[in-house]
């Protein structure tokens, strides 16, 4: 291994990209080659370019989709090409700047990190592409092109993916890679982090979990599953989840972009079934949870996006949710800052609810931990 392809994996991301490919560096100039299944031939002098990083992942992409689908040279040329696009968007503003529109390589992976180019556009892009698997001729169709279309959206990196379908929190700072909670939706090796989810950036155990969750469903897209991939997929998670809880006998999973939409989710439940009834949502010291729990419990918009991208005004009442909603708080801390004892804590959850269930139903959302590591 030279030091160059040394180097570069030790970026978590890469390095967990390998998989079973053989990775074979010469000197060449030209593209990379991948000739047959689960091998990648790459020259150092790219591997040693600014673009280095992306045309790795792109190579490694190509070579792990030509095992799931080799008899379909089309669509694992263009759906990792998509991939690398979005990679190369997930580099930071100060990379992109630096090659400016000099290398014709990063403007066509450009080119497919938004929308899938329709007709001759994708056609022509092919043409080039396919000089990364040689000797494959193969012509885009219909049939092929149906495929790439249901593809499509699960051909992004796995750190892409982690950080879309959720709220504002999630965005990351083009320039930087982070978001406002200054981490990465991809491992950062010698970074400790110890917060909430959000405030965590993933760890390589999480992000092996997610690379490959995002493989099967598009190794299932690829195939004879592409109806049922998000489908089997989800239930897979929920059974994982109630197995470990071993609670898949009495209990259902329901799963949320956040543990923010989960409080939230939790009140929908109940508002559906008596909408205007009186109703207590009792929740834990906010300090301990976070700032949109009392909006996001009380059946309000807790951000100024919807988790699907939709505008929201905060603190707005959700369409369809109880009006008839009030909050009551539990301390899980004194005022010098010490926890209160797990009997204290009891006390007043039993004093909440009672209280509060003289008028109407109660709603009591427990925390396996909190922010700081309470227990309530």
């Amino acid at each position: 291994m030279s030091r160059t392809l040394e180097r570069l994996l030790q970026r978590p991301e890469l390095q967990l990209a390998v998989g079973e490919t053989r990775i074979d560096i010469n000197d060449d100039t030209g593209p990379f080659r991948v000739p047959s299944p689960h091998l990648l031939v790459i020259g150092e002098r790219i591997l040693a370019s600014p673009s280095g990083a992306v045309a790795l992942r792109h190579g490694l992409e190509l070579a792990w989709m030509r095992g799931i689908a080799p008899d379909d040279p089309v669509a694992c040329g263009v759906l990792s090409a998509r991939l690398a696009g979005l990679y190369l968007v997930g580099e930071t503003a100060a990379f992109q700047e630096s090659r400016g529109d000099a290398d014709p390589y990063l403007i066509l992976l450009r080119r497919l990190s938004g929308d899938l180019p329709e007709g001759r556009a994708l056609v022509l892009l092919w043409k080039i592409l396919s000089a990364h698997q040689p000797g494959q001729k193969a012509d885009l169709n219909q049939t092929i092109y149906d495929r790439i279309v249901c593809a499509w959206p699960m051909a992004q990196p796995a750190e892409h993916l982690i950080a879309t379908g959720g709220d504002p929190r999630l965005r990351l700072d083009p320039a930087t890679g982070f978001n406002a909670y200054g981490c990465m939706p991809r491992p950062q090796p010698g970074v400790v982090t110890f917060s909430s989810c959000t405030a965590s950036s993933l760890s390589e155990r999480g992000y092996m979990a997610a690379e490959a969750a995002r493989r099967r469903m598009l190794a299932g897209f690829l195939g004879e599953r592409s109806g049922r991939v998000l489908t089997e997929e989800t239930d897979r998670i929920r059974a994982s989840l109630l197995g470990h809880y071993e609670v898949a006998d009495r209990a259902e999973a329901v799963l949320a972009p956040s543990g923010t939409d989960a409080t939230m989710l939790a009140t929908a439940l109940v508002s559906t079934k008596r909408p205007h009834a009186p109703t207590t949502v009792v929740v834990m010291e906010l300090s301990e949870t976070g700032a949109g729990v009392p909006q996001a419990a009380a059946g309000r918009h807790f951000a100024d996006a919807a988790s699907l991208g939709e505008k929201a005004m905060r603190g707005d009442v959700i369409e369809g949710f109880n009006t008839n909603l009030r909050l009551r708080t539990v301390s899980l801390r004194k005022v010098d800052g010490r926890p209160h004892t797990p009997e204290e804590i009891e006390a007043e959850i039993a004093r909440a609810v009672a209280e509060t269930g003289r008028h109407g139903r109660v709603i009591l959302h427990a925390i396996d931990l909190s922010k700081t590591g309470i227990l309530a």
